[in-house]
C-alpha cells in the first residue's frame, strides 16, 4: 500500500494563514486540490492539532501560493515548524489582498480562500475554502515532491 501511495504526484504549495489580531504563518502543504467548480472550492489537508489548523479556523481564510521548481530553498525553509524557527515570513517577500492572509510575492500563482468548512480525516483536518481571489504571475514549471525527494504519503 505505501509504495503505491508514494507514486502519487504531489505539488508543493505554500499555504498562508492569519488572524485579525495579526498572527501570521506560512507552511508547506502537498495534499491540496480543487474540489468543486461551482462554487470554486479548494481543499488543503493539514495535520491535526497544529498551530496552522488553529490559525485557519480562527482566521476563517487561507491562501495558497503555487511554488516553482526554482523555489526549492523556499519550500525547505517553510516546511520547518514555526515553533522551532520563529517568524518564517520575516525575510520572505509577501503581500495580502482580499483575505488578509500572506501570499508569496514570487509565487507562480495564488488563490485566496474563505473557509467554508473543516472535516476531520484521520490524522489530518481538511480545510475547504471558497476561492474569492486569484492571481497569476509568469508561467513556470510547478514544484513537485518528486523534484526534491520528498514523499508525503503512506
Amino acid at each position: 500500500m505505501h509504495e503505491a501511495l508514494r507514486l502519487m504526484p504531489y505539488g508543493i504549495h505554500a499555504v498562508g494563514v492569519g488572524t485579525e489580531d495579526g498572527q501570521r504563518n506560512a507552511f508547506i502543504a502537498s495534499w491540496t486540490t480543487q474540489c468543486s467548480f461551482e462554487p470554486a472550492l479548494f481543499l488543503v489537508a493539514m495535520r491535526k492539532e497544529t498551530e496552522n489548523e488553529g490559525l485557519v479556523k480562527a482566521g476563517g481564510a487561507f491562501s495558497v501560493s503555487f511554488l516553482s521548481k526554482e523555489q526549492t530553498d523556499l519550500a525547505r525553509q517553510l516546511v520547518k515548524p514555526k515553533h522551532q524557527v520563529g517568524d518564517k515570513l520575516s525575510d520572505i517577500s509577501h503581500f495580502t489582498e482580499a483575505t488578509d492572509t500572506p501570499i508569496l510575492k514570487d509565487a507562480v500563482a495564488y488563490l485566496e480562500c474563505k473557509l467554508v468548512s473543516t472535516k476531520d480525516a484521520g490524522d489530518h483536518v481538511l480545510a475547504i475554502g471558497e476561492v474569492v481571489n486569484a492571481g497569476l504571475n509568469e508561467s513556470r514549471e510547478l514544484l513537485m515532491c518528486s523534484d526534491i525527494g520528498w514523499t508525503y504519503a503512506g
